[in-house]
């Protein structure tokens, strides 16, 4: 019976969501997290370091690049195209 009752209301949450705009999305993830955020310990590391605590979405867009961390150099510039066969 639990089980049952569980998954109706993971599918009644999820239909809620999937119904919201990207921005009421947003707010409503930001309110059902706020209580874990507050529970959390402050992580601490070294300079450049990235920690996460939950999902991170790094988007690019028209020829930009998205990255948490990039470690030696980054380029948005075509490649080149290898030699033609010779023979």
């Amino acid at each position: 019976m639990h089980v049952r009752q569980e998954a109706a209301w993971q599918t009644r949450v999820e239909d809620a969501l999937e119904a919201l705009t990207p921005s009421e999305r947003q707010r409503a993830a930001d309110v059902l997290l706020a209580p874990t955020r507050r529970l959390a310990p402050p992580i601490r590391g070294d300079a450049g370091a990235f920690f996460v605590v939950r999902d991170v979405d790094a988007l690019a867009d028209r020829g930009s690049i998205a990255a948490a961390v990039v470690h030696g150099g980054a380029s948005t510039t075509t490649p080149h195209l290898p030699d033609p066969p010779q023979g």
